[in-house]
């Protein structure tokens, strides 16, 4: 728990604001303070890890027609590195006269500029400094908010638990990305490592509305006008390739009857296919993900899973002209894309006793269907093109040591076969690793 002393203005306030919609924020009490209108309340978490891998690389990928950055054949990659994470959060309520409650939200996370992973991993541009923030209204009939939030369909998931909040399976998170190199050509996050129902959003502006939860039951439904970050519409830039038009619709259940805990989870997301407004866009299926999730509980333990399944996925090695960044600026066009079908699901075991939890999880996506879309020719089939496929598998464990103090640590390995090429040229990647954790949250 943090102290903070506020002497200044509620601009200023607003200013170093943020909240927190993550479940790791809620581990602790914040410490709140008052303007003259608005109850503050600053949250948020620290992270630091510190893990070594193992990784096996075999095969070459090659630069011919639409292949991912080539992989040197063969080679070792041993890597011991440390990681950290931080984010600052801040809400400021407000109850009406006639009962509503209106709040702004702000989420800081000050080291999301580029850096290099251990594996080469490039990190988030500074547009994601600021990545969730929102106001909101809320009532008897729910709450509606107007902002940069993640889509309704990727908040209302319900899957299995994963001992290592980081995500060392279940989510894409720090394990897999951050302390290996796999050679497919799909990002991590919106697709093929994860059933978090993303899709190229990164909390884009959106407005989105939840029912309140009734017997357990909640909706959610959201519109998204384009996949940008902190623009109202992109329009203008001439770039007429950026996924536009998303939709996201979701509902969970989550109850409890004589010691048995219930979850299940169902969601939706669609975007409206840009290709028809670049040079040569020639397939007009829009981009969707649909998806199911839930789990049991009793008497400690908890088995849950969830399943994704992405249908006209799209990749490019290098920009992405389908999401505009903070400047409103749009990957290059012109070059390799791909669009494939994509299923991917996650299961997991745990089990939690008084402070201590673990937890066995196993992942598995693979690639479908897969055409050239490349923006300067027509959409057409690729040679033998191959699949991607990712298996990932961790145990992991964690202690807490007190109020929003927590160790956790995590053994992973990881098998992805890849990159699409011409030949059907294979790559196997294979990895193994050991990765630790403080967490606190505040």
């Amino acid at each position: 728990m943090k102290k903070t002393l506020y002497g200044t203005t509620a601009i200023v306030a607003l200013g170093l604001a943020i909240v927190a919609a993550a479940p790791a924020s809620a581990q602790a009490p914040a410490q709140g303070f008052s303007s003259t209108n608005f109850q503050f309340t600053v949250g948020g978490l620290a992270r630091g890890f510190v893990g070594g891998v193992s990784q096996t690389q075999i095969g070459a990928a090659t630069a011919a027609n639409n292949a991912a950055p080539a992989v040197a054949a063969g080679g070792n990659l041993q890597s011991f590195d440390i990681q950290r994470d931080y984010r600052l959060d801040l809400t400021a309520r407000s109850t009406l006269p006639n009962g509503m409650v209106a709040s702004a939200v702000v989420q800081i996370q000050p080291n999301s500029g580029p850096y290099t992973g251990a594996g080469g991993t490039a990190g988030a541009g500074i547009e994601s400094q600021f990545r969730r923030n929102w106001v909101a209204l809320q009532s008897a009939f729910g709450e509606v908010r107007i902002g940069a939030l993640d889509n309704a369909a990727m908040q209302m998931t319900q899957r299995s638990m994963d001992a290592f909040t980081a995500g060392s399976t279940t989510n894409a998170g720090k394990a897999l990305n951050d302390y290996t190199v796999r050679p497919n050509v799909f990002g991590t996050d919106d697709a093929i490592g994860a059933t978090n129902m993303r899709m190229y959003d990164r909390s884009a502006d959106k407005i989105a509305y939840f029912t309140p939860r009734i017997e357990g039951f909640q909706l959610g439904a959201n519109y998204t006008p384009e996949a940008s970050k902190d623009r109202n519409s992109g329009l203008a830039t001439g770039t007429g390739g950026v996924l536009q038009r998303g939709y996201a619709f979701a509902g969970n259940y989550v109850n409890t009857f004589g010691g048995l805990g219930v979850r299940a989870s169902a969601g939706y997301v669609q975007w409206k296919n840009p290709r028809n407004n670049v040079t040569g866009g020639a397939d007009g299926s829009d981009l969707s993900v649909w998806g199911l999730g839930g789990g049991v509980t009793y008497m400690g333990f908890d088995f849950g899973g969830s399943y994704a399944q992405y249908d006209n996925m799209m990749s490019q090695p290098g920009a992405n002209p389908l999401r505009l960044d903070a400047a409103g600026t749009a990957g290059a066009t012109g070059v390799a894309r791909f669009m494939a079908d994509i299923r991917v699901f996650e299961l997991g075991l745990g089990y939690t006793m008084g402070p201590a939890r673990m937890s066995i999880n196993y992942m598995n996506g693979e690639s479908g269907t897969v055409k050239n879309a490349n923006t300067t020719t027509a959409v057409t089939a690729l040679t033998n093109a191959g699949k991607d496929k990712l298996h990932t598998y961790s145990v992991s464990g964690a202690y807490t040591m007190g109020p929003g103090v927590n160790l956790e640590a995590t053994v992973f390995h990881v098998r992805a076969t890849g990159p699409f090429t011409s030949v059907n040229v294979q790559n196997v990647q294979k990895a193994t690793g050991l990765l630790t954790g403080l967490i606190l949250t505040f």
